[in-house]
């Protein structure tokens, strides 16, 4: 079910205001909410989904947000809440799964970042065929960036000064990947739906 323009952008402000509340007290929850490696193996699964949404300090929270707010300044909001939160969550639980099953060196981990990639990756994709040129320019920029982000000689403590620690590239990969499976997926279900159609 779309809702309209007026209760998407509320949802959206609700969201954003969430996130930003929880970057406030930061210091209290996030030992309850984060990608603990640890605590997950013991069985705290909430911490796959909860670790996005809380960040290291309230830069790191205002820095993601602004992110967020830009991707949906530039691309609209989405117009189905309930397809979002089922993307969001099974976004989250995709990057975080990547890391528990292919970045065993990664013991913790917070915020929105991964899934920014994500988002960004499936908008730039799905909009491709609407505006080419800006849109290729944007998935190259994105490429670039991961690869970057991958080479051995990248400085992963570039924001520590701001945020407090390194930051999590391998998140951003598999936010992309996350992202780039969920285009193949919702063109699989359009696709079905049309035939069934016929």
């Amino acid at each position: 079910m779309n809702g309209s323009p007026k209760s998407r952008e509320l949802l959206i402000f609700g969201f954003v205001f969430v996130i930003l509340g929880l970057g406030i007290f930061h210091q209290s929850i996030n030992s309850l909410l984060e990608y603990n490696r640890t605590a997950i193996s013991s069985g705290q699964i909430w911490r796959l989904v909860s670790c996005h949404f809380v960040h290291l300090n309230f830069l790191h929270t205002l820095l993601n947000t602004t992110g967020l707010i830009l991707c949906f300044a530039v691309f609209g909001t989405p117009k189905n809440p309930v397809w979002s939160c089922i993307y969001l969550i099974t976004l989250a639980l995709f990057v975080s799964a990547g890391l528990f099953f292919f970045s065993p060196d990664v013991i913790y981990y917070l915020g929105l970042s991964g899934l920014l990639h994500g988002i960004l990756i499936h908008y730039l994709i799905v909009g491709f065929n609407r505006h080419r040129l800006i849109h290729g320019l944007g998935i190259a920029f994105v490429v670039l960036k991961l690869v970057i982000e991958q080479l051995p000689m990248f400085d992963v403590f570039y924001l520590q000064n701001y945020i407090g620690d390194r930051v999590i590239t391998e998140s951003h990969l598999y936010g992309a990947i996350g992202g780039l499976l969920w285009v193949v997926i919702q063109r699989q279900l359009t696709n079905a739906g049309q035939s069934t159609g016929h």
